[in-house]
């Protein structure tokens, strides 16, 4: 299952800001920040809760808190301040990291890619809740070696979450692992040949970090 995010008004500007060719990269990291906060707000519906106390001045109050053990998992190196915005959401959360990049086509019109791993620390995943977030989900070759790695590890679910998204690359990624929800900014219908989402952004590693 997939969830498009843009018809929430805070999103959708958000959206708006990172597409925006003038947006500098200092203000492209601020809202980047910005739109993991909000995604991950929206992606808690996922989560168990239990009820708890709490001890007010004047007498004890129940509320609800999350259940579930949390991992969130960011994708080098565009992923660094969205995945900050998600931890300010959820700071209980261990958080490891996936180095991942597109090699050679292997398959023409952009729809797969080899993935070169570099690096990865990732902490332990089994039985949590595991957040991936890459603010770009396209061709999905990558998201799909990034769950394939978790899943090894016997988590006890998957979410992903991403500022952007090619409908190709959700379908692709719903169709290999049903049981992996996506929470994203903004879902666009094109994929062009060289597996770039169209209109998209651009490169969001490089206009985040001025590249």
């Amino acid at each position: 299952m997939h969830k498009d995010l843009q018809t929430n008004l805070h999103i959708s500007r958000l959206v708006a800001k990172l597409r925006d060719k003038n947006t500098g990269s200092e203000v492209f990291r601020q809202n980047l920040t910005k739109l993991g906060e909000y995604i991950a707000i929206e992606s808690l519906q996922e989560l168990g809760s239990i009820e708890k106390t709490v001890e007010t001045p004047l007498a004890p109050a129940q509320y609800l808190d999350i259940e579930d053990e949390l991992v969130i998992i960011g994708i080098l190196r565009a992923a660094l301040p969205m995945t900050d915005g998600v931890l300010s959401v959820l700071p209980e959360a261990s958080v490891g990291f996936l180095s991942a990049s597109r090699g050679r086509m292997t398959e023409q019109g952009g729809r797969d890619f080899e993935i070169i791993t570099t690096y990865s620390k990732l902490p332990d995943c089994s039985g949590r809740t595991v957040f991936i977030v890459d603010p770009m989900l396209a061709s999905a070759s990558t998201m799909l070696k990034a769950i394939d790695d978790v899943k090894g590890m016997g988590p006890k679910k998957v979410i992903v979450l991403s500022a952007l998204a090619a409908r190709f690359g959700v379908e692709r990624l719903e169709k290999s692992h049903p049981d992996v929800n996506v929470y994203i900014g903004a879902l666009d219908e094109e994929l062009n040949d060289k597996g770039y989402i169209v209109p998209g952004l651009g490169d969001a590693g490089d206009r985040a970090f001025n590249t």
